[in-house]
């Protein structure tokens, strides 16, 4: 995914009112949560992602496979 696919992408997903949790997954099988829609800043091509525990990672948009959008539990149940 390129950095800008991937800008787009999440722009989509924390803009949706009310925000909803989503998972980044990243080639290695890696996911990450994404709970709070200011967690992730781009910054060129590098996103900085700041977690609710003070955790940080910093990624590329080509390391990223594929944006999850799990199902809320009313849809799921």
């Amino acid at each position: 995914m390129t950095a800008d696919d991937l800008e787009r992408g999440l722009r989509a997903l924390v803009r949706r009112r009310p925000f909803r949790r989503f998972l980044i997954e990243f080639h290695s099988g890696d996911r990450l949560l994404v709970s709070q829609p200011e967690a992730i800043v781009r910054q060129g091509e590098l996103f900085f992602y700041r977690g609710p525990d003070r955790s940080h990672r910093i990624f590329a948009g080509p390391s990223v496979c594929q944006l999850i959008d799990p199902p809320t539990a009313a849809a799921a149940g």
